[in-house]
């Protein structure tokens, strides 16, 4: 049975072993200053407290509305209602600058709602897209359906004998909530607004491009800046630990909150009311909600087909960041899903020996890459290259690194897709496979990937996809590493949109929308037809 230990053991000795070092080459490279000292110094202060304050107004934002949606979603039944949730399903994984262009194209000075004012003559004024009000926007529709989502779920677990029992009781709404939907929902909604103020807290592309200036830097975008501008490499160690000592706080709340996978009721339970104000209440919210999801969508894609689409498409240089891309989400993918099995196996294991608390530390060393800064794990990296004089060998490769770093954010979301499935095969099979002398790889491939290919496809899908979206890692490493300026795509459209290139960068934008939604949802296809 000791046997056991050692995939989950190797795992963690990489993961813990890699934070570690980064670290550790971070203060060694650091020069000497007599510079005041860090926590002394009002200017991370005011960051600190400006990261947390758009943090907590969009979580507050994106989840209270949720909440009336989720409730509107669940009484009403309309036409292309499983779009719209398919929709909001994907909202989270959407490339970040791909949304940001999205949202400047709608609300920005020369966007769709200035352009009809001038066109009805109205004079109510345009949004300020750069600064707090654009940050929060593109917050909320990251989150906002995401929370409306599993609130969602969450309300669609609820058993229908208890619902039932409360209309043969005639309950009151304020009754049915208080006393059947509220024990149902707080965990759900305490748990993902935990983890929606942490991905606001360390939020790094919408900073990046919709911030505006200083007053609105976060701890992820100093790091950035001190690494970029300013080679402070002991200023953004510093910044990088205060900022996981802030996410371990929260990560530990979050584990306070976690339940058990929910799973939709079966029931023929209708919950459709047919009072004719709700009704009106219900379709206006599901309206704002379609109203703040579609049209920054709708513009990428009617941007994107302009005449010279098909053109930039054949540019070289799309080509090769299309193709760079897909190679490290690949890899990246297949990296998240080896070290999440490697740490799964061993902790199931523990778990059905009772040793829950083993079971739970390994399972949190997959969660590091949550609460670690990626661009300190980025330059970590290339420092630690640089130091053991590998910075010309094929591990300073861009594909090397970034998918490395982009391996490990996927990580920890790709845990908490598979080990709930997982361990359950576990409980059901050991025996069996102690029986039959099942063990190792042959059980990994005949019991468990077997038994799980769905959840192992959607958990690849996600990884794949989160990793093609990602620009944090390359606005650093993409220059860094390469004096040729290795592309990926979405480095590509930043690049595009840093130098007033709008056609080329509608085209980028396009092709990398539809490259994500057509990944995950042919995956997400081939997986129900499997079932």
């Amino acid at each position: 049975m000791i046997r056991w230990y050692w995939p989950g053991k190797i795992a963690c000795f990489l993961l813990l072993s890699l934070f570690i070092m980064t670290f550790w080459a971070l203060f060694y490279f650091a020069p000497l200053s007599n510079n005041t000292p860090i926590f002394e110094d009002d200017a991370l202060w005011r960051v600190i407290r400006f990261t947390f304050y758009q943090a907590f107004l969009s979580t507050i934002m994106s989840v209270l509305p949720a909440c009336f949606i989720a409730y509107s979603l669940f009484r009403r039944e309309f036409y292309l209602k499983s779009i719209l949730l398919n929709i909001m399903s994907v909202t989270i994984i959407l490339p970040s600058l791909v949304v940001v262009f999205g949202i400047i194209s709608i609300y920005g000075r020369n966007g769709l709602i200035t352009n009809l004012q001038e066109l009805l003559n109205l004079k109510i004024g345009s949004l300020n897209i750069y600064g707090l009000s654009g940050i929060l926007l593109a917050h909320i529709f990251f989150n906002l359906p995401f929370a409306c989502l599993l609130i969602y779920r969450a309300l669609k677990a609820i058993p229908a004998t208890q619902r039932k029992l409360a209309a043969q009781l005639n309950f009151t709404l304020i009754d049915t909530f208080r006393l059947i939907e509220w024990p149902f929902l707080k965990k759900q909604i305490f748990s993902v607004s935990v983890l929606i103020f942490t991905l606001c807290f360390s939020s790094f592309s919408v900073v990046l491009t919709l911030g505006g200036g200083p007053k609105t830097t976060t701890i992820e975008l100093a790091i950035f800046q001190a690494l970029t501008y300013d080679y402070d490499f002991s200023r953004a160690a510093y910044l990088g630990l205060v900022q996981i000592a802030i996410c371990m706080i929260l990560l530990l709340i979050s584990q306070h909150f976690k339940q058990e996978t929910i799973k939709t009721s079966s029931s023929d339970w209708s919950a459709i009311s047919k009072n004719k104000i709700l009704i009106i209440i219900d379709y206006s919210l599901i309206f704002l909600a379609c109203l703040l999801i579609l049209p920054p969508l709708i513009s990428i894609i009617i941007s994107g087909m302009n005449p010279t689409f098909w053109q930039s498409l054949l540019s070289m240089k799309l080509l090769i960041a299309l193709s760079n891309s897909l190679i490290i989400g690949l890899i990246a993918a297949l990296l998240a899903l080896l070290l999440a099995n490697l740490l799964i196996w061993t902790a199931r294991q523990s778990l059905l020996l009772k040793r829950p608390i083993i079971a739970n530390l390994y399972i949190s060393t997959g969660s590091i890459a949550l609460i670690m800064p990626s661009l300190i794990i980025a330059t970590g990296i290339y420092l630690l290259l640089f130091k053991f004089k590998l910075n010309h060998s094929i591990l300073s490769s861009p594909y090397f690194l970034v998918s490395l770093v982009n391996g490990l954010l996927a990580l920890p979301f790709v845990i908490n897709l598979l080990y709930p499935y997982l361990t359950n095969t576990a409980r059901e099979y050991h025996l069996l496979c102690m029986q039959n002398n099942i063990k190792g790889i042959n059980r990994w491939w005949i019991i468990d990937f077997k038994a799980n290919i769905t959840h192992f496809k959607k958990a690849f899908a996600f990884s794949l996809t989160l990793s093609l979206g990602d620009i944090g890692v390359m606005a650093f490493l993409g220059t860094q590493s390469s004096g040729n300026g290795f592309l990926t795509l979405p480095y590509l459209l930043f690049l595009q949109l840093g130098s007033y290139q709008s056609n080329q960068a509608d085209a980028t934008a396009f092709l990398l929308l539809i490259l994500v939604l057509g990944l995950f949802f042919l995956i997400e296809k081939k997986t129900q037809a499997n079932n």
